[in-house]
Formats: structure tokens, sequence, C-alpha cells
């Protein structure tokens, strides 16, 4: 759930000269990219959705952030 809520808290539609403007006006990344990009450094994530090596959003556990 809670990575079910994440993906709908970043859910966006938005034309092209929108979403262009909001990269020239704010401060934070495009919401696809904090949608997609962030749960992909969670181990809990590739277990709860049976992330392997072949999927495209698998990122190796060397090269994934971690703060804590």
């Amino acid at each position: 759930e809670y990575f079910k809520n994440w993906a709908r808290i970043w859910c966006t539609k938005a034309k092209p000269e929108f979403s262009q403007l909001l990269l020239t006006v704010d401060v934070h990344g495009p919401a696809i990219l904090r949608a997609n990009i962030t749960p992909r450094n969670f181990k809990e994530w590739y277990e709860t959705f049976d992330v392997s090596k072949k999927d495209k959003m698998y990122i190796a556990p060397n090269k994934r952030v971690v703060i804590w």
C-alpha cells in the first residue's frame, strides 16, 4: 500500500507546455522522476513487486542510494 500510495501522490496528467513551464519555475524534480526513481532505491520495493535484474526499473544493490 505504501508504494501504491506513493504512485498516486505523484500521478500527473499535463500538457507538454505545462510540464515545460514547471521545469523552468519549480525547484522540484518532475513528478515522473519523483514517482519512478525514488522507490527503486528501497529493498522493500523489489520484494513487494518481485522486481528482478531483467526488469527495466531494476537498479543493482551497489548502485542504490542509501542514506541511513
